[in-house]
């Protein structure tokens, strides 16, 4: 067993009231239906307008930011809004309290299209021996054409999980030049807990399935 793991920077726990928001009739397909859900979720929690006065009971988020969470369609949704209102009179009215955080799932998603961008997309990149596509060529040899028109995620995951861990393996033996030589190697429980745990402790975690078990 790894045992627990080494707390390095902990943010503290704290609970976080939940409160469930009732179901909303907004066209989100339109920049007006997507104001409408923003200002209309924020309604629920009795946040409104700052400048609208009838009402003292309201909340004033003017010195705060207002985070909301989602996929990639949401980010859209969310920037679309922030464009689309850049020009109005105040900031409640130009939704500058509207901050998107993306999932970790999706953050790696639009990592892992950048770098097909990148690396793989130009034809330039792809006659190196040190480019990915020559790792392509080499992983998988049958599917080189699919990396080089548009992949999925799947492929790039596998591609970067990979060379990660390549590198790891090189800097952990630079006699190891390929996963599979660490694996002829067998090493013992105790020289891959030493290989995987500076990993977790800087929160990266990859599945090694070409080791033995």
């Amino acid at each position: 067993m790894l045992g627990e793991l080494e707390l390095v920077e902990a943010i503290p726990v704290t609970k976080t009231p939940i409160i469930a928001a009732h179901a909303m009739e907004f066209v989100n397909s339109t920049v007006s239906g997507n104001i409408q859900s923003v200002t209309g979720l924020l309604a629920q929690a009795r946040i409104h307008n700052p400048k609208d006065k009838n009402n003292m009971k309201l909340l004033d988020i003017s010195d705060y930011a207002m985070l909301f969470h989602g996929d990639l369609g949401t980010a859209e949704h969310v920037h679309a809004i922030l464009q689309h209102q850049a020009l109005e009179d105040s900031p409640w009215n130009q939704c500058q309290y509207v901050v998107f955080i993306p999932g970790l799932f999706h953050l790696k998603m639009a990592a892992a299209d950048v770098l097909w961008h990148v690396f793989i997309h130009p034809m330039a990149v792809r006659h190196d021996d040190t480019s990915l596509m020559h790792d392509v060529g080499i992983l998988h040899p049958k599917e080189t054409g699919i990396y080089q028109s548009k992949p999925g995620f799947r492929h790039m995951h596998q591609l970067i999980t990979y060379n990660c861990w390549w590198l790891e393996v090189t800097n952990f033996d630079s006699r190891l030049t390929t996963l599979e030589a660490l694996a002829d190697t067998k090493p013992t429980f105790t020289q891959l807990k030493d290989l995987v745990l500076p990993q977790l402790s800087l929160g990266i975690f990859w599945l090694i399935p070409w080791l033995p078990t």
